[in-house]
């Protein structure tokens, strides 16, 4: 096994470990539910909130939108460790 062979092998596996830490983030991400709490009295005033079922809504859709961010950033590192074998491999076959 050449340079190139060994550089497309370790490429291809971080493609395959950010696309599946991706799927796992977009999956946390639509079932992802933050339960809620009630916060301190401090200042006397009273906390609103959205309460589904238990659920913060505001503070899941904010985990939410946050897991949804990671799994979007573990994708492009996929498509980039993918693109970045493809070109290697070309390369390799043109030198």
């Amino acid at each position: 096994m050449d340079c190139a062979e060994k550089i497309k092998l370790v490429l291809d596996l971080v493609s395959v470990a950010a696309a599946a830490l991706a799927a796992l983030k977009w999956y946390r991400s639509a079932t992802v539910e933050v339960q809620y709490k009630e916060p301190p009295v401090g200042d006397g005033m009273q906390s609103a909130a959205i309460i589904v079922n238990g659920a913060d809504f505001v503070e899941t859709s904010k985990r939410q939108s946050q897991l949804g961010r990671e799994g979007a950033m573990a994708a492009a590192w996929a498509a980039a460790a993918q693109a970045a074998s493809i070109g290697i491999g070309i390369l390799a076959k043109l030198i």
